[in-house]
């Protein structure tokens, strides 16, 4: 038996699955639900275990009300997503690359998966995976879901835009490795907001930036980001490709890292050769009466060091290598 969204704004999952044998203790109750969605609505994310102890509580309380007399925080964990999300420095697209280059830990057994441009998947290659790393633009995300009549009428009209508004969450799929590396009961999760972060922290340092404490993976060569880059605004649109590449980064972060013939050949295969020296005059002129290129305070950083610095945490970084 499963029932849907029990309560009155929330969305709570029962599944009731029947006894084996005669003794109907033997039977299971599964409960899902999202405890942030739960309290707060929306894409914010809960940062206190107070709040936590009353979404329990009121979890409960509303089960019971609908006929299920269930103690929460004694229940087993089948499964637990621990996440964090950032405001990047970029659209949070253009990181979706950074997970292609990733050194992770035990590679040959992860599959690789970019679901689209702007979500992107890591977990064991086997048929029941115990984990999973996904990272997506959250709020598109969100607003892609938009559940209320009014929302979906201006969703109809106006087309979602890409954000720098990036979630990164891990998830433990099984019984077997929240035991492992999270919580085996629910009322764990009550200890603290640091044991939620070096959870967090300690997995993804060990997993997918294992080698960038050791000194060997630091960043991405820029010309394979940049390219990354360029490929996919050629697939949105041909008109206004350079200047659309030159959106992400800025040209004076670009000709930190590269030359401007060796930015122009880069797009040698949507320019002829006038429209590439058009381009290059374009440059000239930005180069000249931009006060950007007379500034010290350019951005300076690569996709896979950024995304270390937002979503972990520094203190966990030496200790997890």
């Amino acid at each position: 038996m499963k029932l849907i969204n029990i309560g009155t704004d929330q969305q709570i999952v029962v599944v009731l699955s029947g006894a084996k044998g005669e003794n109907p203790a033997n039977g299971n109750l599964q409960v899902t639900f999202n405890p942030s969605k739960y309290a707060l609505g929306g894409y914010n994310l809960l940062n206190s275990t107070d709040i936590l102890g009353d979404v329990y509580s009121d979890l409960s309380q509303t089960l019971k009300e609908n006929g299920f007399n269930l103690n929460v925080e004694s229940s087993r964990v089948q499964r637990i997503d621990i996440t964090k999300q950032a405001e990047m420095p970029r659209m949070a697209r253009d990181y979706m690359s950074a997970y292609d280059f990733l050194q992770v830990k035990y590679a040959r057994d992860i599959t690789r998966t970019k679901v689209n441009s702007d979500y992107y998947r890591l977990q064991p290659n086997t048929k029941k995976s115990s984990w999973q790393v996904c990272a997506y633009d959250k709020e598109m995300a969100f607003l892609s879901m938009a559940e209320t009549p009014t929302a979906e009428k201006k969703l109809s009209r106006v087309e979602i835009q890409p954000t720098n508004l990036l979630r990164n969450e891990l998830r433990f799929m099984r019984q077997a490795p929240c035991k492992e590396f999270a919580f085996s009961r629910v009322g764990q999760t009550l200890y603290s907001v640091d044991q939620w972060d070096y959870i967090y922290s300690s997995f993804l340092q060990k997993r997918m930036f294992n080698k960038i404490g050791q000194g060997v993976q630091l960043e991405l060569p820029f010309n394979t980001e940049i390219q990354s880059i360029i490929e996919f605004e050629s697939q949105q649109a041909k008109r206004g490709l350079f200047d659309r590449v030159l959106k992400h980064y800025g040209l004076p972060t670009i000709l930190k890292y590269m030359s401007v013939d060796d930015l122009l050949s880069l797009f040698s295969l949507y320019y002829n050769k006038t429209q590439l020296n058009d381009l290059k005059n374009q440059v000239g002129t930005l180069i000249k009466n931009s006060p950007a290129f007379r500034s010290k305070d350019n951005f300076n950083g690569s996709l896979i060091a950024e995304l270390q610095h937002h979503f972990i945490s520094p203190n966990y970084i030496k200790k997890a290598v």
